[in-house]
């Protein structure tokens, strides 16, 4: 049976835990060559490690995806690992879990750069080798957050509505150039 990511390489921002790792798991199944990027290198080495004893491609890299430096060398060594990006998933995502009277501008200032700006930089990294390969796939995880409101939630649903609008407006503008964009 063919693999469906097959001589494939996916980025996955979160690799380490929950959602991410089981991204990076999945995609390790169809065929993918895997890359963490995560703060938590240990877990995502983990990750990595799990699907390398399966009979996959994967490393971990640290990465603190709120510094696009940072996200940018990274990226760069997966070009010189691998020789290509195909797949992008912005999956990191957090807030302070503060009541809306509580929150200081700090966390909102991180809640944003942790889930909206991460994907930015990420995506932008990501870009230069999509178009050289003549497209790719952005995949950034949203949340229900984003269009249904909740209490305690404006950060982080604030965080959330505004990725599904970036995904949205990244699609019509990446779709000539077969870059897909997608929210999940």
């Amino acid at each position: 049976m063919a693999m469906k990511l097959e001589n494939k390489v996916a980025i996955v921002t979160g690799s380490a835990t929950g959602i991410g790792k089981g991204i990076a798991l999945r995609f390790a199944a169809e065929g993918a060559a895997v890359v963490g990027f995560d703060i938590q290198t240990e877990k995502a080495q983990e990750t990595a490690a799990e699907i390398v004893a399966a009979g996959g491609k994967a490393v971990a890299f640290e990465v603190d995806v709120t510094d696009y430096e940072v996200v940018k060398a990274a990226t760069d060594r997966v070009i010189e690992q691998f020789g290509q990006v195909d797949i992008l998933v912005n999956n990191v995502g957090g807030s302070s879990g503060r009541d809306f009277a509580e929150s200081t501008d700090e966390d909102w200032m991180e809640t944003f750069n942790l889930n909206l700006f991460h994907a930015v930089k990420a995506t932008r990294s990501a870009l230069p080798y999509f178009r050289a390969r003549g497209g790719g796939s952005v995949v950034t995880v949203a949340s229900i957050s984003g269009w249904k409101p909740s209490p305690s939630g404006a950060q982080y649903g604030a965080t959330k509505a505004a990725e599904i609008f970036l995904s949205g407006a990244l699609a019509m503008e990446l779709a000539p150039e077969k870059v897909r964009v997608n929210t999940v």
